[in-house]
């Protein structure tokens, strides 16, 4: 189990919600870039997370960016783009790791929210 906790005499807005929708978000969650983080004049905007995950013993690079969220870029290595399909596509190839990971259901074609979270 992780937890994400801030400190004790921290305000909040230190980025907690962030961080976990963050994560939904790389796991093709679609509640990010709807998020004050994005939409708010003054904060971050429209930006891209990249990201590598370690599935079956081999590291895997993406990115997926807040403007164009319905799609998910592949990398060779961290530098290096071999192409970009849409998020239906990168949830059918990975959805066993998905629910490896506790993922009820992968995302389906026509869909934009997130897979449910493990109970």
């Amino acid at each position: 189990m992780n937890i994400i906790e801030g400190a004790d005499d921290a305000q909040n807005s230190i980025g907690k919600t962030t961080f976990m929708q963050i994560i939904d978000f790389v796991y093709g969650g679609s509640q990010f870039q709807e998020s004050d983080v994005v939409r708010l004049g003054g904060a971050v905007g429209h930006h891209t997370i990249y990201f590598t995950l370690h599935l079956h013993g081999t590291d895997h690079h993406y990115s997926r960016s807040t403007e164009r969220y319905g799609y998910v870029t592949t990398y060779a290595d961290p530098d290096w783009k071999i192409e970009t399909g849409s998020l239906c596509h990168w949830s059918s190839i990975h959805s066993s790791s998905l629910l490896a990971m506790g993922w009820n259901t992968p995302i389906q074609p026509g869909e934009t929210s997130s897979p449910a979270w493990p109970v």
